[in-house]
C-alpha cells in the first residue's frame, strides 16, 4: 500500500515541477527584449523540452526510437 502513495507523490512533484518551469519559460519570453520572431522559436523549443522531461504521458522510449 505504501509503495501506491510514493507513486503518487512522485506524479504530484513531476506535475508541479512542469508547471513551475512552464511558467519560467513563459515569464522568459515575457522579459524578453529581443526579437520577438527569435525568442519566440526559442522558447518554444524550451517548451517542448520542459514537456518531454517532465511529461508524463510520453515515453522516454518512444522519444528514443
Amino acid at each position: 500500500m505504501t509503495e501506491i502513495y510514493r507513486v503518487g507523490g512522485a506524479q504530484a512533484v513531476t506535475s508541479v515541477l512542469l508547471v513551475a518551469c512552464l511558467f519560467l519559460v513563459w515569464l522568459g519570453f515575457v522579459r524578453s527584449t529581443k526579437d520577438t520572431r527569435e525568442e519566440l522559436l526559442r522558447y518554444s523549443a524550451a517548451t517542448v523540452a520542459v514537456v518531454l522531461v517532465f511529461g508524463t504521458v510520453l515515453s522516454p522510449q518512444f522519444v528514443v526510437w
